[in-house]
């Protein structure tokens, strides 16, 4: 079976280089305990971010399944075995037309490498996410702007609570 850390360091990889700050504060992300410390959890934030397609993620959870099939079992366990076979059958990103691949390795390492590519190329295909900029703040126009949409907003929930307060006063 190909190494299960290379999923994990491919997806970091992918989800590094389209983050911005400093190195030291993204690896901290991905520690065991950083949100991103899972193979799991780097899938589900890949997809989110547009880093991975539906067929990927949906592949990566099933591979990422088998994975542990062979790592938490005290079973013998090979790609034949009807648990992993029926998991690996149902993998759609992969190289083989239906029916044609003869051996469930074989699929399975089609299925790896086909998003392994699916990967790499979105690496280059997509751009860098950018700094975000103090938009609002920073230009006095729009400062004035938001501090006089304050103001409305603030001025329409104190009419709000006054006319709650008159109809909750009880006629003498």
């Amino acid at each position: 079976m190909l190494p299960y850390g290379c999923f994990v360091f491919e997806l970091i990889e992918l989800i590094v280089a389209k983050l911005v700050g400093e190195k030291k504060d993204l690896s901290k992300l991905f520690d065991f305990n950083g949100p991103f410390g899972t193979f799991s959890a780097c899938i589900k934030v890949s997809y989110s971010l547009g880093l991975l397609s539906n067929e990927a993620k949906t592949d990566l959870e099933i591979i990422r399944k088998v994975r542990n099939d062979f790592a938490h079992t005290y079973k013998l366990l090979d790609f034949e075995s009807q648990e992993i076979k029926s998991r690996v059958l149902s993998l759609k990103t992969h190289f083989y037309l239906p029916g044609e691949a003869s051996r469930t390795r074989a699929l399975f390492t089609s299925s790896v490498l086909a998003i392994l590519a699916e990967i790499h190329a979105f690496q280059i295909i997509l751009p860098k996410f950018k700094v975000a900029t103090n938009l609002f703040f920073s230009d006095p126009e729009k400062k004035e702007y938001l501090r006089l949409k304050k103001n409305e907003g603030l001025q329409m929930l104190w009419d709000s609570v006054e006319k709650r307060d008159k109809n909750n006063e009880a006629p003498n």
